[in-house]
C-alpha cells in the first residue's frame, strides 16, 4: 500500500496515491493533534489540552456531548467505538490508545 507522505517541491507533505487517510494517522502525535483538533467545539472555556485531560469532567462536556464527539472521532478514523469502551474512556489518552487499537483492528 502507498508509502509514507513526501513533501512536495512547496515543502507540503502530500500523500501518494493509493495511501489511505488511515494509513497516515496511525502514529501516536498525530492521533492525538486530530482528536485535539476535534475537541475544539467543545472546548468552550480553551481550556490546555494534554493526554491527561479528562475530557467529560474538565471540559464540562455532558453525555450528549461526549457520544457527539466519540461520533465525530469514528468518522474522522473510519472507526467504530463500542459503548462499553467509550464509558471506560475518560482522557485524551485513552482515547488515543483506543483508537490506536481500532485502527489497527480495521487495518488489513
Amino acid at each position: 500500500m502507498g508509502g509514507p507522505p513526501e513533501a512536495g517541491h512547496d515543502g507540503i507533505f502530500l500523500i501518494n496515491p493509493g495511501t489511505a487517510l488511515r494509513d497516515t494517522m496511525t502514529d501516536t502525535t498525530s492521533i492525538l493533534n486530530e482528536i485535539c483538533t476535534l475537541l475544539t467545539p467543545y472546548n468552550a472555556e480553551k481550556k490546555p489540552l494534554s493526554i491527561n485531560t479528562d475530557i467529560p469532567a474538565e471540559l464540562n462536556i455532558d453525555s450528549v456531548g461526549v457520544l457527539d464527539f466519540i461520533m465525530d472521532v469514528e468518522d474522522k478514523f473510519d472507526i467504530e467505538i463500542p459503548m462499553n469502551v467509550v464509558s471506560e474512556t475518560h482522557t485524551i489518552g485513552d482515547l488515543v490508545k483506543v483508537v490506536e487499537a481500532r485502527i489497527k483492528k480495521v487495518s488489513p
